[in-house]
């Protein structure tokens, strides 16, 4: 066919539509890439052999759109970087040793004093060279600033004063380093230091400022440690492969712990990390003549993650200033494991703004559209009917859709979001104005309707318009059938859409366009079963302004008042006990938002099963259980730590408590 366009006179140009076989610009051949799930997890390619797939930054979706720029200088202020690594000697540029005043930058060759080293190979060392490992900004360049060495007694530590890191500070960014990397921690607060990192901020990069990156610290305790709380610096803790904050009992293995609280930023993958060494011991490994491998941990591997992160967020937009740099890596972290953390207002004190995303980041910083559910670069009346399907099941998000289609940056795609979408496509970037939401929360419940049909109608109870609702409604689908669910005269001028799926109803009204439910009191929702019989439930409400404005809402089992007190969860939980310590007993609470089997069992530090507490179905509320301090056969437990772990539908959660005799 092509040939007969070819040939004629009228045609201008001709030939056949190939289908083209391309390899992706992410695609790296590096000997060690293969495990470092950091930077893309299968789940199982760790070299611990657990984990959980995409619980990584994201760098080969990253990779496809820059890999770094070599005008971009990462600062590796550490103990020094070996210069004449393979995977390095072509990366280095500049660089001081204030530690000993001279221009050698080298660490000690002789006390395995490889931190510096290990820290580099993660943020910018030499990828796709058919050996050794892959870095995240692999065309970025790095400065070595030795600020110190480290000594190996109990415990091998950086040595240092507060003069020699200041020093470094103000070498690198009077030096033209644009990203600082620090995987060291002090033990209190240091003035000379604390102002070098203000200089760097305030004058680094022709004043646009530096961006500082900084370990929070493996004391698996709050606080994290300084530098990293100061304010002017990002602070970064520690992930494992199954997206945990890097705790003594998180997937990994290793007993160790990432410090954590409310100066935390973002985290990071800082467990079993491949990484370029000068260490020749037993454990390392060499992947061709004298270039040293290992395994590397701590938020001192975390860090370099994320400044080669923000190397490539530079690498595309240099004109960005640090704090803009810092907004675009919280904003773009993922809210990973919902499950056990609870990010209020965006962030949780385990994790910050959540784990790192470098493909996110480069798309929050200009390289992707927010409200781009379809991917042609335009946000309009195509991109709606993708969110829906999403928000109703009907087909699952990409990295890019769930990135473009969390609106409100709250980790899920939801009716806020849908809404929000709709906000842009009818009025761009101009959004109408947004009303003030009363502190009084709306209410919704099911009321079952008069007569033997077994029809509920779902009640709302509003003092401020209304706009949008999402219900999640559970039964169980042996006693309970639902049919068409429908809307009521009260919510005529919402669009109804619904998936019923395993004994949940998912339930979404929406309009817009403007119109809403006036305030007041009335069904909103009528659904006529095609099996009655059974008990149904309301685990989980949304409601929203035309805005997409979040309104506040309790769901009650009744409309009655008097049962205000009933109302129902709709996140799991699982609280510290009280007392802890205690003796002779203690009392666990936790909550469910769905009917669902739950366990809730005590162990001890070797891992033993002391006590088996729940064990069965449960329905949707709020639990307290006793533990007298016996196990199973009655018999009293000795002093010590114990752990108690509930486990419900997919939520697992442990906690510790301590027996004092």
């Amino acid at each position: 066919m092509a040939n007969l366009y070819y040939e004629s006179p009228l045609t201008d140009f001709a030939h056949p539509n190939f289908i083209l076989q391309t390899e992706p610009l992410g695609a790296v051949n590096d000997e060690y890439y293969p495990e470092q799930w950091g930077l893309s997890n299968t789940g199982s390619n760790s070299p611990a052999e657990v984990g959980i797939p995409d619980a990584d930054i994201d760098a080969p979706e990253a990779w496809d759109i820059c890999t770094g720029s070599p005008d971009i200088v990462i600062a590796i202020i550490d103990c020094g970087v070996w210069d004449d690594h393979g995977d390095l000697k072509w990366k280095l540029v500049g660089g001081y040793d204030t530690w000993d005043d001279d221009n050698f930058t080298n660490p000690d060759m002789e006390e395995e004093d490889d931190h510096g080293t290990c820290c580099a190979g993660i943020a910018a060392s030499s990828t796709n060279n058919d050996t050794g490992v892959a870095s995240i900004g692999y065309n970025c360049k790095m400065m070595p600033i030795r600020i110190g060495e480290i000594e190996c007694e109990t415990l091998c530590q950086l040595v240092t004063t507060p003069n020699s890191v200041a020093a470094g500070f103000d070498t690198a960014w009077s030096w033209g380093a644009h990203v600082l990397s620090n995987s060291w921690a002090m033990p209190s607060d240091y003035d000379a230091v604390h102002y070098a990192i203000q200089r760097a901020k305030n004058a680094g990069r022709d004043s646009l400022g530096c961006v500082i990156i900084c370990g929070a610290g493996n004391k698996n305790t709050k606080p994290i440690r300084y530098p990293a709380r100061y304010s002017e610096v990002i602070a970064v803790g520690a992930t494992s492969e199954c997206d945990e904050r890097k705790n003594p009992s998180s997937c990994d293995g290793e007993g160790w712990g990432s410090s954590y609280g409310p100066n935390l930023d973002v985290a990071a993958p800082g467990v079993h990390i491949w990484t370029t060494s000068i260490m020749i011991s037993a454990g390392n490994f060499s992947s061709s003549g004298f270039e040293h491998y290992r395994l590397f941990r701590g938020t001192s591997a975390a860090c370099p993650h994320v400044a080669g992160t923000a190397a490539l967020v530079l690498s595309m937009y240099p004109d960005l200033n640090s704090d803009e740099v810092q907004e675009i890596l919280q904003k773009s972290a993922e809210k990973v494991r919902q499950d056990l953390y609870d990010y209020i207002d965006g962030r949780c004190d385990e994790l910050g703004y959540g784990r790192v995303n470098a493909y996110w980041a480069l798309l929050e910083a200009g390289a992707g559209e927010k409200g781009d559910m379809n991917r042609d670069m335009s946000v309009d009346l195509l991109d709606p009917p993708v969110m829906l399907d999403i928000i109703l099941g009907y087909d699952d998000p990409d990295d890019y859709q769930q990135w473009a289609g969390d609106m409100n940056y709250d980790g899920e795609i939801d009716l806020l979001d849908y809404m929000l979408l709709w906000d842009k496509v009818l009025y761009g970037e101009d959004r109408r104005s947004i009303p003030e939401i009363p502190s009084e929360p709306a209410i919704v419940y099911l009321s079952k309707v008069p007569g033997p049909t077994g029809a509920y109608s779902v009640m709302l109870e509003n003092s401020v318009g209304v706009a949008g609702v999402q219900l999640w409604i559970s039964y169980n689908p042996q006693a309970w059938t639902p049919g068409e669910p429908k809307t009521t005269d009260r919510s005529a001028m919402l669009d109804l859409n619904y998936r019923n799926e395993d004994g949940e109803l998912m339930v979404m009204l929406a309009n817009p366009t403007g119109d809403e439910m006036v305030p007041g009191t009335g069904p909103i929702v009528h659904m006529s079963p095609q099996k009655s019989g059974g008990s149904l439930h309301i685990t989980r409400a949304i409601l929203c302004t035309a805005t997409g404005t979040e309104i506040p809402v309790v769901i009650r089992r009744t409309g009655s008042p008097k049962l205000a007190d009933q109302s129902l969860p709709n996140t799991f939980m699982l609280s510290q006990n009280y007392p802890n310590p205690f003796n002779p007993e203690t009392e666990i609470s936790f909550q469910i938002p769905s009917a669902t089997y739950t366990s809730l069992k005590i162990f001890n530090i070797l891992g033993q099963e002391v006590k088996t507490l729940v064990d069965e179905h449960r329905e949707v509320g709020h639990y307290t259980v006793t533990w007298s301090g016996r196990d199973e056969f009655g018999r009293e437990v000795s002093s010590s730590i114990y752990f108690y772990t509930l486990k419900a539908d997919r939520f697992t959660a442990t906690k510790r408590m301590l027996l004092l005799k």
